[in-house]
């Protein structure tokens, strides 16, 4: 093989050739707890190098939530972070609004309270308001976290109301 190395073979790689099983190595002897892999050789000018057969696929890239800041006809603010409606959800109380993006928005279709978001929403198409929300293209599910007990929920989910009126809330 003519050019980095000359008119000679490359020079021999032991451990390349223990991994790729192609000829008696001084690693021979040694003793393996588990099979040698298999791996594909390619060859670039000058020398040969190894691969895996497969790549393991990459870590999923890091997504932010989204979150979202909507303020309530008493001028109070309340955070809320942005799921996909199929997503689970945690077992948590709070105040949970069906919302979809418009011309970078988020605008609230719905708004619910809840004492356990799982039980809850985890089984959507069971909600009495479903098919409305379906209607009005509800893509996510914003949620809010609040332990103040139902009655502090309520008044959350009816402040957003009075400011909002969203419409499959509307009867």
């Amino acid at each position: 093989m003519a050019g980095f190395f000359g008119n000679k073979p490359p020079p021999s790689n032991p451990l390349a050739d223990y991994l790729l099983g192609s000829r008696p190595s001084a690693f021979s002897s040694l003793p393996s707890a588990r099979p040698r892999p298999r791996l594909a050789r390619d060859t670039i000018a000058g020398g040969t190098y190894l691969r895996a057969p497969f790549s393991p696929a990459p870590p999923p890239p890091l997504v932010q939530t989204p979150i979202i800041v909507w303020t309530g006809a008493s001028g109070l603010a309340y955070k809320f972070s942005v799921h996909p409606i199929a997503s689970g959800f945690p077992h948590e109380p709070g105040v949970y609004a069906a919302t979809r993006l418009h011309n970078g928005v988020w605008i609230p279709l719905y708004f619910g309270e809840a004492e356990d978001f799982a039980n809850r929403l985890n089984n959507l198409r069971l909600h009495h308001r479903y098919a409305s929300m379906c209607s009005w293209n509800a893509t996510h599910l914003a949620l809010s976290i609040v332990r103040g007990g139902s009655a502090v929920r309520k008044a959350i989910e009816a402040d957003l109301r009075r400011k909002f009126d969203p419409p499959c809330n509307r009867q």
